[in-house]
């Protein structure tokens, strides 16, 4: 499990299964069970202050994955990958 391996690797104690839920059911703001990239930047992408342990920092980039128009780029590309690859 990645939060395990996490706190393995930061030398750090590892959470009780009541906190990983917890800290998941925060996240997944959609409620399907799954966290994608829209959910963990809403959750994160704010994130303006940290300790020097930590590696987040502010992003204006974030602001933009989160648009429509970020989706529909990707929809683009992914369209038309055989077109730009050549």
């Amino acid at each position: 499990m990645l939060v395990i391996k996490a706190h393995e690797v930061a030398g750090e104690r590892i959470p009780s299964y009541p906190v990983i839920k917890d800290l998941f059911d925060t996240i997944d703001i959609r409620k399907d069970g799954i966290i994608d990239l829209s959910e963990w930047q809403q959750t994160f992408g704010f994130v303006q202050e940290g300790g020097k342990k930590h590696t987040i920092k502010p992003n204006p980039l974030a602001l933009w994955e989160n648009t429509r128009e970020y989706a529909r780029i990707g929809t683009l590309i992914a369209r038309n990958r055989k077109l730009l690859k050549d």
